[in-house]
C-alpha cells in the first residue's frame, strides 16, 4: 500500500507540475496554434490574486479539516457530510479561480456559454426549431448550424440539454425575465445576443452555473470507487485530487468537465454490480455509458474501455484465488500458499482471500489430526493384536492338552487345565469388551459421565481387594 501511495504522489507531483508549464505558456509546443491562449499566460492583478491565494488556504485546510474527522470515525453518514463539505469548497475554489480573470466570475461563464469560438451549443439550441423535427432530421441540420465546429460534429446531446433547461425556465417567466435582464446588460453591443428572448439567455445563464456544480459531483463516485478498494484514508484522497484536476478549471464551465462524473459514475454503478451479482446496477452503468455517447462518443468510448478496464482489474485477484484454490486441490489439500490479500481491512474480495485462507488452513490441521489419529489407531491395533493373542494361545494349548492327554490325566490335572482355559477366556472375554466399549467411544455412540466419589471408599474396596499385597 504505502509503495502504491509513492506512485500516486509522485503522479499527482508531475500532473501539476505538466499543468503549470501548460497553464502559464512557457512551452507554447502544448498549447497548439498561436490563437489559443491560456488565461494564466496574461497578468492577474495582485488583488484577484491574493483573494484566490487566501480561497486556495481554505480549500487546503477545509479538505485535511474534514478528512481528520472523517478518519476518526468512516461511517457513510460521516462520509457524505465530509464530501458535501468538500463540494462547497471545491466550487467556492472554482468561482474564485474565474474571479482571477474578471471580476464577476458569473458573467464570465455566460459569455463562456454565449460564445461561438468556445463551443457554439448555445447558438446551435437557438437555431434548432420544434424538438420532434429537428431530432428526426439532425444528422441533415449539422451542416447548416452557424456555430463551428462543436455542434456540426457532436451527438445532439448537449444542444438538447441546454433545449431541455429552456423549457424548464419557460415555466418559470419571473426568473427568466430576470436573468434575461441581467444577462443583457453583460454584452450590451451583441445586436443578436439583445434580440434573444429571456428565456434563451437566461439558459445560458442557468447553463453556466450548473456545469460546473455537475462537474463536481465526480467527488462521490470516486470517494467510493477508492474507499472500496483501499479504505475511506484512499477515498478522501482520491476525492480530493479529483476535486482539483486541472481541467476542471481550464475549461470550466464548458460541459466537457461533466464527463468526468459521467465516467466515474458509470464505472461505480458497474463496480457495484459487479460486487453485489445484481443485474440491475450494471444495466444502469450501461445507461450512464449511452448518455456519455449522446454527449460525445469519444468520452462515451474512453468511458467503456476504462469500464472494461476496472472489470479486468476486479477478476484478477479473483483469478488469482482460483488457481490457489485449483492448487490446492490438486495437492492433495497438503501445500498451499496463502492469498496474503489486506484480510480484513479490504474489500471483500480481500475477505474472500482472507477467509479461504483461514479454511485452508483449518483443513490442514484437520488432516494433520486425522493422519496422527490413523497412526495412533494402527499402533492400538498392534498392540491390542499381540494382548488377544496371548490369551487366546495359552486358551488353545489347555484345550489341546486335554484333547490330547484325555485318557492319561487325572481328575485333579484335567481340572486345573479346565480352571486355566477358564481364566484365560476370561481375559480374552474382558479385552474384547474393552474393544468394543472404544470404539463405541470413538464413534461417540456413548457419552461418558462424570460424577463425583468419596476417595476413601475407594481405598477401602482396594485394600479388601488385594488383602495379601497390602500386609
Amino acid at each position: 500500500m504505502m509503495r502504491n501511495e509513492r506512485w500516486v504522489w509522485w503522479a499527482c507531483l508531475l500532473g501539476f507540475l505538466l499543468a503549470g508549464v501548460v497553464l502559464g505558456d512557457w512551452m507554447p509546443a502544448l498549447r497548439g496554434p498561436a490563437e489559443w491562449h491560456w488565461w494564466l499566460a496574461d497578468p492577474v492583478p495582485a488583488d484577484r490574486l491574493l483573494r484566490f491565494t487566501a480561497v486556495a488556504a481554505l480549500f487546503g485546510l477545509g479538505w485535511w479539516g474534514l478528512g481528520r474527522w472523517l478518519a476518526n470515525h468512516p461511517t457513510r453518514a460521516r462520509a457524505w457530510l465530509a464530501l458535501s463539505g468538500l463540494f462547497l469548497l471545491i466550487t467556492l475554489l472554482q468561482t474564485a479561480y474565474l474571479g482571477l480573470f474578471r471580476a464577476n466570475p458569473l458573467a464570465l461563464q455566460y459569455e463562456y456559454v454565449v460564445s461561438n469560438q468556445v463551443s457554439g451549443y448555445w447558438t446551435a439550441a437557438q437555431e434548432l426549431g420544434p424538438i420532434d423535427a429537428a431530432l428526426r432530421d439532425y444528422p441533415w441540420r449539422m451542416p447548416t448550424f452557424t456555430a463551428d465546429p462543436h455542434p456540426r460534429s457532436k451527438p445532439p446531446g448537449i444542444v438538447l440539454f441546454i433545449w431541455g433547461v429552456q423549457q424548464a425556465l419557460a415555466k418559470s417567466p419571473t426568473l427568466a425575465q430576470q436573468l434575461g435582464a441581467w444577462a443583457r446588460g453583460i454584452r450590451c453591443g451583441d445586436l443578436w445576443l439583445a434580440a434573444q428572448s429571456n428565456v434563451a439567455l437566461s439558459s445560458a445563464v442557468v447553463v453556466g452555473v450548473l456545469t460546473p456544480l455537475l462537474s463536481a459531483l465526480a467527488l462521490w463516485p470516486a470517494y467510493g470507487l477508492a474507499a472500496r478498494r483501499w479504505g475511506a484514508a484512499a477515498g478522501w484522497l482520491a476525492a480530493g485530487l479529483t476535486a482539483i484536476l486541472p481541467g476542471r478549471f481550464l475549461f470550466t464551465p464548458n460541459f466537457d468537465t461533466v464527463y468526468l462524473m459521467l465516467t466515474l459514475l458509470a464505472l461505480y454503478l458497474l463496480d457495484t454490480g459487479l460486487r453485489r451479482r445484481r443485474v440491475v446496477w450494471t444495466f444502469f452503468a450501461g445507461i450512464i455509458l449511452s448518455l456519455e455517447t449522446f454527449f460525445s462518443l469519444v468520452t462515451g468510448m474512453a468511458g467503456l474501455l476504462a469500464g472494461l478496464l476496472l472489470f479486468r482489474l476486479l477478476t484478477r485477484r479473483l483469478r488469482r484465488l482460483a488457481v490457489l484454490v485449483d492448487e490446492f486441490q490438486r495437492g492433495d489439500f497438503a501445500v498451499y500458499a496463502p492469498y496474503r490479500g489486506q484480510g480484513a481491512q479490504g474489500d471483500e474480495i480481500e475477505q474472500l482471500g482472507a477467509h479461504f485462507d483461514r479454511m485452508a488452513q483449518r483443513l490442514q490441521a484437520l488432516i494433520e489430526t486425522l493422519q496422527e489419529r490413523d497412526t495412533l489407531r494402527r499402533e492400538l491395533v498392534n498392540h491390542v493384536s499381540h494382548d488377544l493373542r496371548t490369551p487366546l494361545a495359552a486358551l488353545h494349548g489347555y484345550l489341546e492338552t486335554l484333547q490330547i492327554k484325555a485318557g492319561q490325566l487325572t481328575d485333579a490335572d484335567r481340572a486345573i487345565y479346565l480352571d486355566a482355559a477358564l481364566r484365560h477366556s476370561r481375559r480374552l472375554g474382558r479385552l474384547v469388551g474393552d474393544l468394543f466399549e472404544l470404539a463405541k467411544l470413538d464413534a461417540h455412540a456413548i457419552q461418558p459421565h462424570r460424577e463425583c466419589f468419596a476417595a476413601a471408599d475407594l481405598l477401602q474396596d482396594i485394600a479388601q481387594k488385594y488383602p495379601l499385597p497390602a500386609r
